[in-house]
């Protein structure tokens, strides 16, 4: 239930901002694919089920300058692979995130489950995916993302927030408040 509320969170977080709600001042300009959480089905032979890659390219006005962010998911068979309670098995994730101010490159990571060790138990290191990467909102502390490890197809997950400083680097923290007020100003930050 909870995952499904965050879920519903994030996709209806993307569509005010897509739609330019708030106080206007974030822009998004294209969602290249809206990010999906649903699970394609298993590759004839292997029998592991993946979730459907994902490529979402916004920009968003913060600091008097116009930065553009993509975030790309992908199923990568590399990781170890995650067995629900019926054992079937799905493919974990990895996520790549670049962010540009103007044509300059600012920030540059790839996540997967293991980036988020310090945040999570270890059932979800065991038993969890990497489901997904959103934009969020501008903070005092800078560009936020929400994050979430979730076990697959259940309600049980892990909401994280990578957040992105003025200087480029980036903390990571467990989100402990389901925020659904919209963006601050990001030009008063």
């Amino acid at each position: 239930m909870m995952k499904q509320f965050f879920s519903l969170v994030v996709i209806a977080a993307c569509m005010c901002g897509m739609q330019g709600c708030g106080n206007g001042k974030v822009e998004q300009k294209q969602a290249e694919q809206p990010d999906t959480a649903l699970v394609e089905t298993p590759v004839p032979g292997d029998g592991i089920q993946r979730m459907q890659p994902s490529h979402i390219k916004d920009t968003v006005s913060w600091r008097k300058a116009v930065y553009t962010y993509e975030i790309e998911r992908m199923a990568d068979d590399g990781l170890p692979t995650v067995a629900d309670e019926q054992q079937a098995v799905f493919a974990d994730n990895r996520i790549e995130l670049v962010v540009k101010r103007g044509d300059e490159a600012f920030f540059s990571a790839t996540f997967t489950k293991s980036t988020f060790t310090k945040q999570l138990d270890e059932g979800f290191l065991k038993n969890g995916l990497l489901e997904g990467l959103v934009f969020d909102k501008v903070t005092a502390d800078g560009l936020q993302f929400a994050a979430s490890v979730c076990y697959p197809q259940s309600d049980l997950f892990m909401p994280l927030l990578v957040i992105i400083s003025p200087q480029g680097t980036m903390t990571i923290k467990k989100d402990t408040v389901l925020d659904t007020e919209g963006s601050t100003d990001p030009d008063a930050i």
